[in-house]
């Protein structure tokens, strides 16, 4: 299972010098908790940052910091997490977890943003999997007793 079959492609992104309120609308518009910060290199979209719902209420709304006054690139994450598209889902899940983060852009090979990976799709994927198991089990028990009955 890699990382490319279950992230979502479809991303919300803004630029360093786009405003906290952008980030906010975006977020609310696309029913998301993040934006990622992207540079545009050859037409291609890398990513550089993340912000986050959390980030624009603990660091401006909570510090009173005027919104007007800063840009998502002076509050993004710097030291940004990336899964490659080819990882696995097990991989994707240790990284976060060594990390302590929910969610991470997911790029190709050249670096290039190819979607998103976040905790709850991987629980999904994994749920999903754990009730094909399950029904597996009831599926063995229900043939056995009907072989021995």
């Amino acid at each position: 299972m890699s990382v490319s079959q279950y992230c979502d492609k479809k991303t919300s992104t803004l630029t360093q010098d786009s405003s906290i309120l952008e980030a906010a609308q975006l977020m609310r518009t696309n029913h998301v908790g993040e934006v990622i910060i992207v540079q545009r290199k050859q037409g291609k979209l890398i990513p550089v940052g993340l912000i986050t719902d959390r980030d624009l209420v603990i660091e401006i709304i909570a510090m009173e910091i005027d919104i007007d006054k800063i840009t998502l690139g002076s509050i993004m994450c710097l030291d940004l997490i990336t899964v490659n598209h080819d990882s696995s889902l097990k991989k994707a899940l240790e990284l976060m977890q060594t990390n302590g983060i929910r969610r991470a852009p997911v790029v190709d090979s050249k670096g290039v943003l190819f979607g998103i990976i976040n905790i709850e799709g991987i629980l999904k994927v994994l749920s999903q999997d754990m009730t094909k198991v399950l029904k597996l089990f009831n599926n063995e028990r229900r043939i056995e007793k009907q072989f021995r009955s």
